[in-house]
């Protein structure tokens, strides 16, 4: 098992690695509210930052919805970080839920246009579209274990060759606390542009049931 400051940065290097052979770089990452899953992916973002030598102007490259997923893609700079996070009641918006898959679906299929490590941020797996899922190449979950946060790695493993149509496998490789908090400072910048966002979203619903 990987120490802990060192599975994050095993991760995403694997992942720059992954882009640099015009490979995807996809995570998803679920978990249930506050448990770290936009820490870890902010963490990530910032890894990744370093790892490359060039700044990540993170609250740009964060989308809640689809279109703004797009436009990070479009506008950050190659081996950036974007993280398509949960947009509050969007997810249980069905027409929300198929927009936003058709824009990653589209995301997947120009990787090598791209160039970018995707983090997608879900409460449950299951509200992503299994045709995504199977293209990621970690999935993270996250949880909580007394007053810490830990975190699970699985890494997709190709099917054997000898069976080709059968769906790629996860394999755990990690276990542990494998990331920080962030400092107070970002942390509160990003709980300011996190609860505009999704208070912009619900009010959208809000005008819709009233009309």
């Amino acid at each position: 098992m990987m120490v802990e400051t060192d599975a994050l940065a095993e991760c995403v290097q694997k992942l720059l690695w992954r882009l640099r052979n015009n490979l995807s770089a996809t995570v998803l990452i679920s978990g249930e509210p506050g448990t770290g899953k936009s820490t870890l992916a902010i963490n990530m973002g910032a890894m990744g930052a370093y790892l490359t030598g060039q700044e990540w102007p993170w609250k740009k490259a964060i989308a809640y919805d689809g279109k703004q997923y797009l436009s990070c893609l479009q506008q950050l700079p190659e081996y950036s970080t974007v993280i398509l996070n949960e947009a509050g009641e969007d997810l249980f918006n069905r027409d929300w839920q198929k927009k936003t898959s058709k824009a990653i679906s589209r995301s997947q299929q120009n990787d090598r246009v791209y160039r970018k490590i995707k983090l997608f941020i879900v409460p449950y797996a299951s509200m992503i579209d299994v045709n995504i899922i199977r293209t990621a190449h970690y999935r993270m979950h996250c949880s909580t274990l007394g007053s810490r946060r830990l975190v699970e790695v699985w890494e997709g493993m190709p099917a054997p060759m000898f069976q080709k149509h059968d769906k790629p496998y996860y394999k755990q490789i990690f276990r542990g606390y494998a990331f920080s908090k962030l400092p107070e400072r970002m942390y509160k910048e990003y709980l300011h542009l996190d609860i505009g966002k999704k208070e912009d979203m619900n009010a959208k619903y809000r005008k819709q049931i009233e009309s």
